[in-house]
């Protein structure tokens, strides 16, 4: 073998090697980012469902939640972009888990004084999570395609994210799961407790209150009104919303220990993502790089198409706060009690978690149309049995059913919303989906500010023509598009 040859021959090898290092770097920022977004967003997910439960007095939970969307909005327009830019990725994930880990400290003491501060700083927590790891998500997915040879190139987009969707849903099904666990198993030793105690002192039992009966169900479901019991403290129906003895403290303890190892993943076993990728390779001024993109944002926003598909964002929003309020609180805590919440949203997460399976499976075959056509014509559905069913413990199962098919509907929702924006948008996708983004947050807001003054009917039936307008537009939008109209085959590659 000539000399040159072995040289060769040598590059070669020591090119592979360093690209297999390289790989196993990429793959490490990405298992421990998303080993560190699981444990974060189980436990933040899972306490954001029970707010308006066991914050209910007052409206605390409630307004908290508001805070803590519009908080969000702010951020993911100017805190956001300074943190990822200028202090990395690693940064932003950190202090997004101690922003978390405040609001769980909240929570064992949560007064005006304590949750709306917290819940400004978990607004803040919220936008940087799914920032920076959708940002990771494409550093990791760029580099291992520039690494790949050509005859092994796949879409490492589609891998990388389809990994950190399904980590996120697992993530809601453990959260979720550990509430029932914890909130239903203490329930009943607790129960036990009280029972023996009464047995000890007195065989008359006639005075206990069953909440399980159905008599105190009335005023639940489609009547429930927060400004009629929120401010009276002895009110017996605030009793089902908090949870027996201790176990909310317990809970708490745990996810309080979840959000502290996020911290210690995110801060000692994620490498950092290279800041000349996260800052470009030459840093502008914060100032006229803001100026630069609000400008093409504002011109990009303000084209009729995009303001027609914003309204259908925003009830992808209103759906995400009716769920994670009016559902918990009034069809779940109001009538099989507080500890029940976490078994109706495993369900919810559940159908959410397979309808998104089934959809990106035949999204060659399924239009954007039926997809939100649908989700319309299914949600009237679930509204109409919202408010038209009384509950009793003999049909008490209703309350999963909907809890699923809300979920089947906001998968079908976001499914439709997402591929809108990849079409309308695929010159600026990143400025279509921060609108896409924007306009959820919105919606949000706007449910969980109207929580509290108005009653779950009055809620239905703005609901229900605001869904319709919203889709009309929708429908409008696609009609402006009709002359560069695209086909389900392209949507699904774009």
């Amino acid at each position: 073998m000539e000399p040159s040859s072995r040289e060769d021959v040598a590059l070669k090898s020591a090119e592979i090697k360093s690209n297999e290092e390289r790989k196993k770097l990429l793959r490490r920022i990405f298992l421990f980012s998303i080993i560190g977004f699981s444990l974060d967003i189980s436990g933040f997910t899972a306490l954001r469902d029970l707010q308006t439960s066991i914050n209910a007095e007052e409206g605390l939970g409630s307004m908290s939640l508001m805070t803590a969307m519009g908080s969000s909005i702010f951020c993911s327009i100017f805190v956001a972009p300074i943190i990822i830019n200028f202090y990395g990725v690693k940064a932003a994930l950190v202090a997004c888990d101690i922003n978390h880990f405040i609001f769980v400290l909240a929570n064992l003491y949560p007064t005006w004084y304590t949750m709306i501060p917290a819940s400004f700083l978990t607004g803040i927590g919220i936008s940087l999570m799914f920032i920076s790891m959708q940002t990771m998500c494409v550093y990791v997915a760029k580099e291992m395609s520039l690494l790949s040879p050509i005859s092994k190139k796949k879409n490492y987009h589609g891998v990388y994210f389809g990994k950190y969707y399904a980590a996120m849903g697992i993530s809601r099904l453990f959260g979720s799961a550990l509430v029932y666990a914890i909130l239903h198993g203490m329930k009943g030793l607790f129960d036990l407790e009280e029972e023996g105690r009464q047995n000890g002192f007195s065989n008359d039992t006639t005075s206990q209150k069953n909440y399980s009966s159905g008599e105190d169900w009335s005023k639940c479901v489609a009547n429930d009104c927060q400004l009629d019991y929120i401010h009276d403290k002895t009110n017996e129906k605030l009793d089902k919303f908090k949870p027996k003895g201790f176990s909310l403290q317990v809970l708490l303890s745990i996810f309080g220990v979840m959000h502290i190892l996020a911290v210690i993943v995110h801060g000692i076993l994620v490498p950092q993502i290279p800041s000349s990728y996260v800052e470009g390779h030459r840093k502008p001024s914060f100032f006229n790089a803001l100026k630069v993109q609000l400008r093409d944002t504002f011109h990009r926003w303000t084209s009729l198409s995009i303001l027609l598909i914003f309204p259908v964002n925003i009830t992808a929003g209103l759906m995400i706060s009716y769920a994670a309020s009016e559902l918990t609180r009034a069809y779940v805590s109001c009538t099989l009690g507080v500890e029940k919440v976490g078994i109706a949203m495993v369900s919810y997460g559940i159908a959410a978690s397979l309808a998104s399976a089934v959809f990106s499976r035949i999204s060659r075959k399924i239009t954007r149309a039926i997809l939100l056509i649908g989700a319309l014509v299914i949600d009237a559905v679930n509204f109409v049995v919202a408010l038209m069913w009384y509950p009793t413990p003999s049909t008490a199962f209703v309350i999963y059913i909907l809890a699923a098919m809300f979920g089947i509907t906001f998968s079908m929702i976001m499914n439709g919303i997402t591929r809108t924006t990849a079409v309308h948008q695929k010159d600026s996708v990143a400025i279509g989906y921060s609108g896409q983004t924007l306009m959820i947050s919105i919606g949000s807001v706007i449910g969980f500010a109207w929580s509290v003054p108005l009653c779950v009917k009055t809620k239905i039936y703005i609901l229900i023509p605001y869904y319709i307008l919203a889709i009309a537009s929708w429908g409008l939008a696609d009609f402006k598009l009709r002359p560069q109209k695209v086909s389900t085959e392209q949507e699904a590659e774009i």
